[in-house]
């Protein structure tokens, strides 16, 4: 059996809880309604090092679904697989 598969799972699972941690304030803020966002977004953008578009997509799903696996990493392009 191959430990590469659960160092993957733990590093994503890892990935998950930190995007977690730094969207969480900015997704309850944007349900409250709650003051300007934009200092915030910057933040997102420096720590998760994404674009401000991908915060905002990820605020907004999120928002919408709620909870980590909102934040799975879904690839790109061809090769996206849902929750991997």
């Amino acid at each position: 059996m191959d430990d590469d598969d659960g160092e993957d799972s733990a590093a994503v699972g890892a990935e998950e809880a930190r995007r977690a941690v730094v969207l969480r304030p900015l997704v309850q803020a944007c349900l409250n309604g709650t003051g300007s966002l934009e200092s915030g977004i910057n933040d997102a953008v420096w720590e998760l090092g994404v674009s401000r578009a991908t915060v905002w997509r990820w605020i907004k799903r999120l928002a919408e679904e709620g909870g980590a696996p909102a934040l799975w990493y879904r690839g790109s392009g061809a090769a996206r697989q849902v929750g991997f």
